[in-house]
């Protein structure tokens, strides 16, 4: 029994002594927590201030001050001035210390002037704390007054360093917000109620081309303009009131995902961009509608991709129609095949071509396979006098080795497109009155044999095909076939 209160009893000490250890656990990590915010405020407060405002320099500055008021004061004393104050000069350096170095050097200068004070100024003169209730309300007043004002300063130079601190982050962050501005790709344009604009971005500038602006109109010329854009149609044409994509943002509309829109632009330096739009109201902090951003992205390539393929699209349809209707082959071997038939469909076949793949002269040929001799079929973009040419220079020579190298002759029948500068073709190039940059050239093969070729080209233009257009060049040759 008594082994068993034992026990209890050690179990009720060890119980206590963990929640004393717990609870001093908790007070020093308080502590810990309170010492480190202090540390960290101290040290943010001196990194904001000058070299000579650092504390240690107020320690001793408030040394130095002390001792020159115990000077004055004793001048002050020795002259028998009739207006002599001692604490005066001592309260006086009490407070330029608080206002320059802080609370601590504050109370340390108010400590001294304490000393200095009871000794030389609080009877009996020349000794320390030997002072009655007189010489105490008089110390206590003076000690007040400095733990007041040292107080005081401490909460105005935390709200100075504070108000510091929040202007420097808010520079920080008005300069991160620039930066970002700055560095989009697409261009952003902020206007106010009135629909002036604001602020520009440099990505929109460089897509509207205001750097062409004359400089003398610059400022009437760069707000007609952005102005014009929020106002416009895909087509460039002035909308209706409520339909002007900045008219709605100005009532609350966000312009995103389907509500975005297209604008066509005219530029200073003589460009037609096509720029989509999406952009929301800014609102100020009573919820009122003071601006409106938009967002201006170029999409003028994306939407002449998504024309010309939506034009390749109706061509190819339009050839199948044409090859539906016409189903006989271009062979050469087949009597039923007349050469008018033939050379209408291919002649529909080149215009087809010429509407889908950017060029300037379209031509199509037919390649006897057992004898290689090659004939004009079709062709487009020549005047009547260079066509004829073109005809008499292949009745001429006739041959296909005439015209091109055998390596290159082999690649065209292993159905490979090749794209060769203009001088290295002689088709139909030396029949025009300038130099032709490059030229495409599908072929046409059935079951492995070479019975036709298309060349495109696009004049004396610098074009590089895409590999967009040489896929579908080559995908219209497959029809033919």
């Amino acid at each position: 029994m008594r082994k068993r209160n034992r026990l209890i009893v050690n179990t009720n000490d060890w119980e206590k002594q963990m929640l004393s250890m717990q609870r001093q656990g908790r007070f020093q990590k308080r502590f810990r927590t309170y010492v480190r915010r202090l540390v960290d405020w101290h040290t943010n407060a001196v990194t904001q201030l000058p070299r000579w405002r650092h504390p240690l320099v107020g320690y001793l500055v408030g040394l130095l001050l002390v001792a020159l008021g115990l000077v004055v004061g004793v001048v002050e004393t020795q002259l028998l001035l009739p207006f002599s104050f001692p604490g005066v000069p001592l309260l006086f350096v009490v407070v330029l210390v608080a206002l320059l170095w802080g609370v601590g050097p504050a109370i340390f200068a108010m400590l001294l002037s304490l000393l200095v004070l009871d000794y030389w100024y609080i009877p009996p003169f020349g000794t320390l704390g030997a002072y009655g209730w007189s010489g105490m309300l008089q110390l206590l007043t003076f000690a007040g007054s400095g733990i007041i004002i040292a107080l005081l300063t401490n909460q105005r130079e935390i709200a100075r360093v504070r108000a510091l601190v929040a202007e420097r982050e808010a520079v920080l962050r008005a300069n991160q917000l620039e930066a970002m501005f700055e560095s989009m790709s697409d261009g952003v344009v902020v206007y106010n109620k009135q629909g002036q604009v604001l602020h520009t971005n440099a990505a929109a500038r460089h897509i509207f081309g205001l750097g062409a602006l004359p400089p003398q109109d610059e400022a009437y010329l760069r707000q007609e303009l952005l102005l014009q854009a929020a106002q416009r149609d895909e087509q460039g044409q002035l909308l209706p009131e409520k339909r002007r994509p900045l008219a709605r943002m100005l009532t609350g509309e966000f312009l995103m995902g389907t509500r975005a829109s297209d604008v066509l632009v005219q530029t200073p330096d003589a460009r037609q961009v096509v720029l989509n739009m999406s952009g929301a109201p800014i609102r100020s902090e009573a919820g009122a509608i003071e601006r409106a951003v938009l967002i201006y992205r170029d999409v003028t390539e994306r939407r002449r991709l998504e024309q010309r393929t939506s034009e390749a699209l109706r061509a190819l349809l339009a050839m199948a129609e044409v090859l539906i209707q016409f189903p006989e082959r271009l062979r050469w071997d087949e009597a039923t095949t007349s050469p008018s038939d033939e050379e209408r469909v291919g002649q529909r076949m080149v215009e087809l071509t010429r509407s889908v793949v950017e060029s300037v002269h379209v031509v199509m040929l037919a390649v006897e396979p057992e004898e290689e001799l090659v004939r004009p079929i079709a062709s487009v973009g020549f005047t009547p006098q260079e066509e004829q040419q073109w005809h008499e220079r292949l009745m001429a020579a006739p041959l296909l080795a005439d015209h091109l190298e055998s390596g290159l002759l082999s690649h065209l029948k292993d159905d490979e497109v090749l794209i060769l500068e203009g001088m290295t073709l002689p088709f139909h190039t030396a029949v025009l009155p300038y130099y032709v940059r490059m030229v495409l050239v599908a072929p046409i093969c059935v079951e492995k044999r070479l019975i036709g070729l298309v060349c495109v080209d696009d004049g004396s233009r610098e074009h590089t095909y895409t590999r967009h257009e040489i896929t579908l060049t080559h995908t219209i040759t497959g029809l033919v076939a």
